[in-house]
C-alpha cells in the first residue's frame, strides 16, 4: 500500500473527504486501474454528494466482477440510488447532511488499518489482555487433552509391548542365556520397541486434534474482536471440532513442506559421505547444502507461518491453505518474519524465566531436603507444573500474535474492509 493511499485512507476516516479526495485521485493518476483505490475514490464521491461519478465508478466495479469488490460496490451503488431518490422525493441536502444520514460507505462499516510490526505484537498482547481468562482456559485444556492422551496410549503401548515381548521371548531364561537366543532377544526388544514409539506417534497425532481445534478456537476469537465482530467460545469451538481432521491435516501439511527440504538434505549428504568418503571436499559440499538447505527451511517455515489462521477463519482445505498462506505473505515476507523472531524471543525469554524459576526452587528445596532421590522427584515435579504453566500462558500470546498477523496482511492484500469479505465466508 503507497504512502499516498494510506494518507488518503486516513483523510477518509478523519471526515476530511477533499483531502482524501486529492490523495486518491493523485494515487489514481499515479497508478492506474487499481480497484481497490478506484472503491475508495467512488466512496469519496459518495460522502461528497457526486453521486453521478460515484455511481459510475461503482458500476464498473461491478462490471468487473472481482470479488469481494463487486459486491462492496454493488452495495455503494444501491446506496447511492437510494441516497438519490430520498433526494428527489424530500429535496436536496447538503452533502454533509446525507453524509450523516443513510450514505455509509462499503469502506466505513470496518475501517481497519494496517499495523507496524510492533503494533501487530501489542495489539496481540492487548486482546489476550482482554479475554486472559477464557484464552487461558482454553491453552490449558489443550495441553491436558495433549498430555492425557500420551499418557493413556503410550501406557496402552507399554502394555501391549510387554505382552509381545513375552510371547516372542518366550519369558526369557536370562541365567541360560547364549549366543543362539540373541537374535530372538534382540528381534523381540526391537519390536517392543517400535511399538511403543508407534504408540506415542499415535497418541501424539490423537491429542493433536483437541489441541489444534483450542488454539484455532482462541485465533478465532482474537481474529473475530480484531474486526469488530466478537463472538463466543460456545460459537466458534464446536463448528471448529467438526473440521478438527481437516485442521490436523493443514497442520501435517505444513510440517511435511517445511522439513522436505531437511529430509532431501539428509538424503544427499548420506549418499555423497558412502560415494565419496570422508574428505574435505564432500565435507565442503555437504556444509554448503546444509547451509543451503537451512535457508530455504526458514523461508517455508515464514511463508507457511498463517496455515492455521486460514484454515480456522476461511474453512479452507489443506492445499489450499497452503496456497493461500503463501499468497497472503507474498510482498511482506520480512513483516511477517520481524514478527517472527519478536514471537520466538518472547518463547525465549518464557525458557529462561522457567530456568530461573526452576533454579530458585532448586536452592530452596536443597536447603531443607538432604535426600537425594526425593529432593530429584521433587524437583521434577515442579519443574514439570512449572513448565506446562509457562507454555499454557505463552501460547495464547503466540496465537493473538498470528492473529493480529494474519488481521494486518488481510488489510493491506485485500482492502480494508474485512467485515464485509468475512460476510460471504
Amino acid at each position: 500500500m503507497s504512502e499516498l493511499l494510506q494518507k488518503g485512507i486516513a483523510a477518509f476516516e478523519a471526515l476530511d473527504y477533499c483531502q482524501a479526495l486529492r490523495c486518491f485521485e493523485l494515487e489514481d493518476s499515479a497508478q492506474p486501474n487499481q480497484p481497490q483505490v478506484h472503491l475508495w475514490l467512488a466512496s469519496t464521491y459518495q460522502q461528497l454528494g457526486r453521486l453521478e461519478e460515484a455511481e459510475v465508478i461503482f458500476q464498473e466495479l461491478i462490471d468487473k466482477n472481482e470479488a469481494p469488490l463487486a459486491q462492496m460496490a454493488s452495495r455503494g451503488l444501491a446506496q447511492c440510488r437510494a441516497a438519490r431518490n430520498s433526494t428527489t422525493m424530500l429535496g436536496a441536502p447538503s452533502s454533509f447532511e446525507q453524509n450523516k444520514s443513510n450514505t455509509i460507505t462499503p469502506l466505513s462499516e470496518a475501517i481497519t488499518r494496517p499495523l507496524s510490526v510492533g503494533d501487530i505484537i501489542s495489539t496481540g498482547i492487548k486482546n489476550y489482555r482482554e479475554h486472559f481468562s477464557e484464552y487461558l482456559k482454553l491453552a490449558a485444556t489443550a495441553y491436558l487433552f495433549l498430555l492425557l492422551n500420551i499418557i493413556a496410549i503410550t501406557m496402552v503401548g507399554v502394555i501391549i509391548g510387554g505382552i509381545i515381548f513375552s510371547i516372542t521371548g518366550s519369558v526369557y531364561n536370562f541365567s541360560q542365556f547364549s549366543l543362539n537366543n540373541l537374535s530372538s532377544l534382540v528381534g523381540g526388544t526391537l519390536l517392543v520397541f517400535l511399538v511403543c514409539i508407534l504408540t506415542a506417534l499415535i497418541a501424539v497425532f490423537i491429542g493433536l486434534a483437541p489441541f489444534i481445534v483450542r488454539q484455532g478456537t482462541i485465533l478465532s476469537l482474537a481474529f473475530q474482536d480484531l474486526i469488530g465482530k466478537p463472538k463466543t467460545i460456545g460459537e466458534i469451538l464446536p463448528q471448529l471440532k467438526v473440521r478438527s481432521w481437516q485442521i490436523v491435516g493443514a497442520v501435517c501439511l505444513e510440517s511435511g513442506v517445511i522439513f522436505l527440504p531437511l529430509l532431501g538434505f539428509s538424503i544427499i549428504a548420506l549418499i555423497l559421505i558412502l560415494a565419496a568418503g570422508r574428505s574435505f571436499t564432500t565435507g565442503s559440499i555437504v556444509f554448503l547444502l546444509f547451509f543451503v538447505t537451512t535457508g530455504v527451511t526458514l523461508n517455508l517455515l515464514i511463508k507457511t507461518r498463517l496455515v492455521i489462521a486460514v484454515i480456522v477463519v476461511e474453512n479452507l482445505r489443506p492445499i489450499l491453505a497452503l496456497k493461500r498462506s503463501f499468497s497472503l505473505i507474498k510482498g511482506n515476507f520480512w513483516r511477517v518474519a520481524g514478527v517472527s523472531i519478536l514471537t520466538f524471543l518472547l518463547g525465549i525469554a518464557s525458557a529462561l524465566l522457567q530456568s530461573a524459576i526452576q533454579f530458585f526452587i532448586q536452592l530452596i528445596l536443597s536447603t531443607f531436603i538432604y535426600d537425594i532421590a526425593v529432593l530429584s522427584l521433587l524437583q521434577t515435579i515442579l519443574s514439570g507444573i512449572i513448565s506446562l504453566a509457562l507454555t499454557c500462558l505463552l501460547l495464547p500470546i503466540v496465537t493473538t500474535i498470528a492473529a493480529a498477523l494474519y488481521y494486518d496482511l488481510r488489510a493491506r492484500k485485500e482492502g480494508l474492509d474485512l467485515l464485509s469479505q468475512l460476510g460471504d465466508l
